[in-house]
């Protein structure tokens, strides 16, 4: 994946806010919907067109903790076998599947769940090659040096995640996980990014797309 992600996980304490600082949120169902689906997304298979089986490449959440609501994002890169004359080659376009879900107990308000391919959808290209932008502005700050980080009271947090990264000039792999607050850059790219892609969502997975058996 071009641009490909390179700060690692350990650089998340310094942006998430402290829960004390989240004020109360609304009773909650027993188990964390948000938490088991969070989970749950990242081993959701797809197969390609190939039958090849994958698995999210990354992805990013938005959680509103003061309505109990919150959506999961995954990114899937796919391949297909197109001929060219008398020759066949093997192309690559990216999809995505979205949760929109909530933690109240309620029955009725089950998750929801939206498909987009980038075949249709130019956006979607642009999120995924995006994503490294934000990790570009992370820095470590070690407690003592400098102005200690802002961690604003904030009832909306957000999430990025990849487990392709890279160290920056190296073959050297890296989960990333970083997590932020109403405000921050990470926030801004998932409202913006949420806002290119609401056109593209679509019920049924794309042509080709199938949900791989657990």
């Amino acid at each position: 994946m071009a641009g490909a992600l390179r700060t690692v996980s350990r650089v998340a304490p310094m942006l998430v806010v402290a829960a004390a600082a989240m004020g109360a949120v609304p009773t909650r169902v027993a188990g964390d919907r948000f938490e088991a689906s969070d989970s749950s997304s990242r081993a959701v298979a797809v197969l390609d067109a190939s039958g090849t089986r994958q698995l999210p490449f990354g992805g990013f959440t938005l959680r509103q903790p003061g309505r109990a609501e919150w959506i999961i994002v995954g990114f899937y890169l796919m391949f297909r076998e197109v001929s060219d004359g008398e020759t066949r080659r093997r192309e690559s376009y990216w999809v995505a599947r979205r949760i929109d879900g909530n933690d109240l107990p309620k029955a009725h308000m089950a998750a929801e769940v939206r498909w987009a391919s980038s075949e249709t959808c130019a956006e979607l290209d642009a999120t995924v090659r995006t994503m490294a932008d934000v990790q570009d502005r992370i820095e470590v700050a070690v407690p003592g040096d400098g102005d200690a980080s802002e961690t604003p009271a904030a009832s909306v947090r957000y999430g990025l995640w990849s487990d392709e990264g890279r160290f920056r000039g190296t073959s050297y792999a890296a989960s990333v996980r970083v997590t932020a607050v109403t405000g921050s850059p990470l926030a801004v790219w998932v409202d913006a990014r949420l806002a290119a892609l609401a056109a593209c969502w679509l019920e049924a997975a794309p042509p080709a797309v199938t949900v791989a058996a657990p």
